[in-house]
């Protein structure tokens, strides 16, 4: 999927990371959303702006990455944002913590040609994962990315480059290698294991 030539000169930027909301429906044990608590600021990315001034100049990037601290998701124009950014000629990608992959969401994906879905992963077991990604529904979680998986290859797709991404912990890291036979079983493409770098404080 990512590609190791230099950006064409008509497009002179790699990835231009776009965040299309702070809000989140999980509560994660290490999100700056939980350590920062009432001085949270909750909000949406305005359409308005997005249409008259962020998608003009897309054309300028490879790569439009959707996502940063909150639920991309929940956005309600998502997927008019998606779709400016392929009209640009973009790739386009976003992560997500997988609770709202349902079958509208999987249409969606295909029907706006979406090159990049990355999924977030804090363990290969139900409880290591849920123990850290609190309100995370487990069961549903692998049943809505072996649903896009499957329909991915009825459909005879490529794209979506489905990404399993697992931040690693001392207290999840032992579960990797399941972490990687787990994605393998649901047709992911590959695992990117990370580090915890950052957590923010008051």
């Amino acid at each position: 999927f990512r590609s190791k030539k230099a950006p064409a000169p008509s497009r002179p930027f790699s990835v231009a990371q776009i965040e299309v909301t702070s809000r989140c429906n999980m509560n994660c044990t290490f999100c700056a959303l939980r350590s920062l608590g009432p001085a949270w600021i909750n909000g949406d990315l305005d359409i308005q702006l997005f249409r008259n001034y962020i998608a003009p100049h897309l054309d300028l990037f490879e790569l439009v990455y959707l996502q940063g601290w909150g639920e991309p998701l929940l956005h309600p124009d998502f997927w008019e944002m998606a779709s400016l950014a392929k009209a640009k000629g973009c790739r386009t990608g976003f992560t997500t913590n997988g609770a709202y992959l349902d079958e509208q969401a999987t249409e969606q994906i295909f029907e706006t040609g979406i090159n990049l879905l990355s999924v977030s992963f804090a363990g290969a077991r139900s409880e290591t994962h849920t123990g850290m990604r609190t309100r995370s529904d487990w069961d549903r979680l692998l049943a809505n990315i072996s649903h896009l998986s499957e329909q991915k290859r009825r459909l005879g797709l490529d794209s979506p480059w489905l990404e399993i991404h697992f931040l690693m912990t001392l207290n999840n890291l032992e579960e990797l290698p399941d972490l990687v036979r787990l994605a393998a079983n649901l047709g992911a493409n590959e695992v990117v294991a990370t580090n915890l770098t950052y957590t923010p404080t008051r």
